[in-house]
C-alpha cells in the first residue's frame, strides 16, 4: 500500500508527481529489486487518497502507475471496474 497525489478510477491509474518517491515505488516492486526480489504478479496494489484527489483524463503521462484499489476515507474503489463500496 502507497500513497498517491491523484487517481483516475476509469483509467486505472494513480499519478505521482516527478519529485514524489512514493508511487514509484510501484513500479520498482514490480520490476524487482537489487537483491533479486519482485512483488509477485497477483498481490493486488493498494493506494491512499482522498476523495478530492479523484480525476479524469490524465491519460497514461509518465507519472501514471497501475493500481488494484484506492482506500479513501469514505470509498473502497476497485480501479477500472467502476465497482465501489462507500464506508
Amino acid at each position: 500500500m502507497v500513497g498517491c497525489h491523484a487517481f483516475d478510477p476509469i483509467q486505472r491509474r494513480v499519478y505521482g508527481l516527478d519529485t514524489c518517491r512514493t508511487e514509484y515505488l510501484l513500479q520498482e516492486l514490480r520490476d524487482g529489486l537489487p537483491d533479486g526480489w519482485a512483488l509477485p504478479a497477483h498481490v493486488p496494489v493498494m493506494v491512499m487518497a482522498s476523495d478530492a484527489q479523484q480525476i479524469q483524463g490524465w491519460g497514461d503521462t509518465g507519472l501514471a502507475h497501475e493500481a488494484d484499489f484506492v482506500v479513501t476515507s469514505t470509498r473502497l474503489i476497485a480501479l477500472g471496474s467502476g465497482d465501489e463500496e462507500r464506508f
